[in-house]
């Protein structure tokens, strides 16, 4: 079983009853080292977000259940909000000229729990996306080497980046092969054992039933875990392999999951913060990707899922483009709403994927599945934006601060600064750890302040990041005000 690149880490909270008593008046530069992260007990934010159902009625009513009132009102939000900061030393600066998306709804909290596939879910998953009369082959042949066709697939590959070494094909292949040469050598090996492979392969009875246990080890040896999985593959032609790849791993990557590939020849790869060049590369457009898109989500069973960004993609080798569609979940008419700080944050929520291209679905994945166990509270109680303004404008300059770190400030080091852009700012629920419990989560109300970055080291030309407008450099808790790193994963 493949294992995330990188191990999950767990939200940073920092709580806001102690942070506001410490951040006191509205200076414009902070100490990073005036603060002390404190965490987050999920039993007095749920006080707080129940302690008064009946302030959020409309003005007038005073019944709980009523219409609720303009939150931009109520909150006393306004429609566009815009600032100026710096830190302490002058080193990050941030630019707010945002506008503010709230939704029309109440928000409120709901637990969760991870969601378990059943031999029923699998087989159910695998008609629709593998499709019910798939040729199911056995997938153990640890090369990928099925057919002579799908070795043909390979050796074609790799002689056009040999062709062309100097420009794409040593970045094409450079995990693999450092050198032209190496690449020469593999391809005589690939041409080598094309002879022996079978022109095709017989199908197999799958077996929604077994589930295999999941191995993992550590420094310390073997780890113990009840975690599962089930992988399958068909070949919906004779040079063309699909897999459909499901897990049940809430003790070793917290989540369960499943991911399709229809065409693993395709190096469809992690989700990039700026918009990439796909001009030519498709021909389908992205109306009509979006149809196919929703359709095998509501196939699947989950029409509760709303598409909530879509964005035209490359290829991780650039050699074919794609349209990648992002589901979240609708609870209790709220939606939740999604931010990318890095290339794994999409691992982080709970969300389907689907990506298509010229030739239909590419590939679906539907990580951190969850159920829905029940709304704690239908209309949290939520601290006036001001409040939440006064945060961000004190936090934004402290958490993730790298610029403020000795190891930029010596007399004899690089310096590193740092300018953010804070283009939007939107109210929704997002995922996070029940404190004290580690199978459950709980959607909260958070604002997520989205933007992007630009890096220089002594000054020299800027690094951009995230100008897809899916970032968020701080997403604060809309209930008592504790930050959300929105730049750490969990």
């Amino acid at each position: 079983m493949k294992i995330k690149r990188f191990i999950r880490r767990f939200l940073c909270w920092i709580g806001a009853a102690g942070m506001l008593l410490v951040l006191g008046g509205c200076s414009r530069t902070v100490s990073a080292a005036e603060f002390e992260p404190i965490p987050l007990d999920t039993a007095q934010m749920m006080e707080t977000a129940t302690q008064s159902q009946t302030s959020n009625a409309a003005p007038g009513t005073g019944e709980a259940g009523a219409v609720p009132a303009d939150l931009y009102t109520r909150l006393g939000a306004p429609k566009t909000y815009a600032a100026e900061l710096q830190s302490e030393k002058g080193y990050l600066k941030v630019h707010v000229d945002a506008s503010l998306d709230l939704p029309n709804t109440e928000l409120p909290v709901v637990r969760t729990q991870a969601h378990l596939f059943t031999s029923a879910d699998a087989e159910r998953i695998a008609n629709v996306l593998l499709g019910s009369d798939a040729h199911y082959i056995d997938g153990t042949n640890p090369d990928g080497h099925f057919t002579k066709a799908c070795l043909q697939r390979e050796i074609d590959d790799l002689s056009d980046a040999i062709a062309h070494w100097d420009t794409y094909g040593n970045v094409k292949y450079d995990l693999r092969y450092y050198t032209k040469s190496e690449a020469e050598d593999a391809l005589s090996g690939l041409q080598a054992m094309q002879p022996s492979l079978p022109d095709a392969i017989p199908a197999v009875q799958p077996n929604f039933g077994q589930w295999d246990l999941v191995s993992a080890s550590n420094d310390q040896g073997a780890v113990e875990t009840s975690d599962s999985a089930q992988y399958h593959y068909t070949m919906p032609n004779d040079e063309t392999v699909s897999r459909l790849m499901i897990q049940n791993c809430p003790e070793l990557l917290g989540c369960c999951s499943f991911d399709y590939c229809r065409d693993l020849s395709k190096v469809y790869g992690a989700m990039q913060t700026n918009p990439e060049d796909t001009a030519g590369l498709l021909t389908i457009s992205a109306e009509d990707a979006e149809a196919q898109a929703r359709a095998v989500v509501d196939a699947l069973g989950y029409p509760d899922f709303i598409c909530v960004y879509r964005q035209a993609c490359l290829s991780d080798n650039a050699d074919f483009a794609y349209y990648r569609f992002f589901f979240l979940r609708l609870v209790e008419n709220a939606q939740t709403i999604y931010w990318n700080s890095s290339t794994y944050a999409d691992e982080n929520f709970e969300m389907i994927q689907v990506g298509v291209d010229d030739g239909g679905i590419l590939r679906v994945s539907y990580d951190q599945a969850q159920d829905v166990l029940g709304v704690m509270t239908s209309a949290a109680e939520l601290l006036p934006f001001s409040q939440i303004q006064s945060v961000f404008e004190k936090m934004i300059l402290v958490v993730n601060n790298s610029t403020e770190s000795e190891v930029w400030n010596r007399d004899d080091s690089t310096k590193l600064t740092v300018d953010y852009y804070i283009s939007n700012v939107r109210l929704g629920l997002s995922s996070v750890p029940e404190s004290g419990d580690s199978n459950t989560r709980l959607l909260v109300p958070v604002w997520a302040f989205c933007g992007y970055s630009e890096s220089r080291v002594n000054g020299d030309s800027p690094e951009t990041l995230g100008t897809n407008g899916q970032s968020a450099l701080l997403t604060i808790n809309a209930i008592d005000g504790t930050v959300v790193d929105g730049l750490t994963e969990y």
